[in-house]
């Protein structure tokens, strides 16, 4: 059956059900992104390493930031690697996919899927650095950290609609792909990553509480800093969950038969 023929539900399903083929896309596109290399994937954790020692120690002392700076900057930059890469990539999401789509019945769903895990796995190599260099500079965890993993659930939750909406609306909207660096960039400064939310008086935390992306970051960071992540935080990242997926859904009905059009 050719994936337009199919209904939105019947694709989801038949694209999960493909997962030795989405994982084995997104395990030799990661090879590929870093072949030839001496050190391969290593890169990846030495790139945030690099990043922490250069403008963790500078931001440290430019900004008279306490020593807990360091274990907040460590986890906050290796989970936001992770979502830097999901902005980037969910704009080329479709490119090279031609040959899938035009000639094979694979589900639309299958190349969403291998996105994700792909940055799954990001994740699970750039998150333990953030972890031991936080240990290392003095971070503390305790029972609390538990709570970090239904906070990486409902990240991920949020990343499946944001890769699928977002790879979409870059297919339909070419410019936004060139756009994208920028943005990301711009994200990254605007969200409390390089400062800490703390450094705000009371009258500008609106500033850091606007910003979704510092309650996704909150999720994860703070059970491992030794605190639950606030009430609030919770709140927006399961509410964008549920209603970022069934917009996904949406999106996806709507236009997935346009996408072998439009590339």
């Amino acid at each position: 059956m050719h994936p337009i023929d199919r209904s939105i539900f019947d694709d989801l399903r038949a694209g999960f059900s493909q997962a030795k083929l989405w994982k084995f896309l997104a395990q030799r596109e990661i090879a590929r992104q870093y072949d030839r290399t001496a050190i391969g994937v290593f890169w990846i954790p030495l790139n945030i390493l690099f990043h922490f020692c250069l403008l963790g120690l500078v931001y440290s002392a430019v900004l008279g930031h306490s020593k807990g700076y360091f274990p907040y900057f460590a986890l906050s930059y290796s989970i936001w690697t992770t979502f830097g890469r999901t902005l980037s990539e969910s704009s080329t999401l479709w490119r090279g996919s031609e040959k899938y789509l035009q000639q094979f019945s694979t589900p639309i769903s299958t190349f969403i899927n291998k996105s994700v895990y792909k940055l799954l796995l990001i994740f699970l190599i750039s998150l333990p650095v953030g972890i031991v260099i936080s240990l290392v500079t003095g971070a503390r965890p305790g029972f609390s950290v538990l709570l970090a993993i239904p906070g990486i659930v409902v990240y991920f939750a949020n990343i499946y609609w944001i890769v699928t909406v977002l790879s979409i609306a870059s297919l339909r909207f070419r410019d936004l792909a060139r756009f994208m660096p920028n943005i990301v960039f711009l994200v990254y400064l605007t969200t409390p990553i390089l400062w800490q939310v703390t450094r705000l008086s009371e009258d500008k935390r609106w500033i850091a509480e606007i910003n979704p992306i510092y309650h996704l970051i909150s999720l994860i960071r703070d059970p491992l800093l030794g605190h639950p992540a606030p009430m609030l935080s919770w709140i927006v990242c399961i509410s964008g969950a549920i209603v970022g997926n069934i917009i996904a859904v949406w999106a996806l009905k709507a236009f997935r038969w346009r996408i072998p059009l439009w590339l």
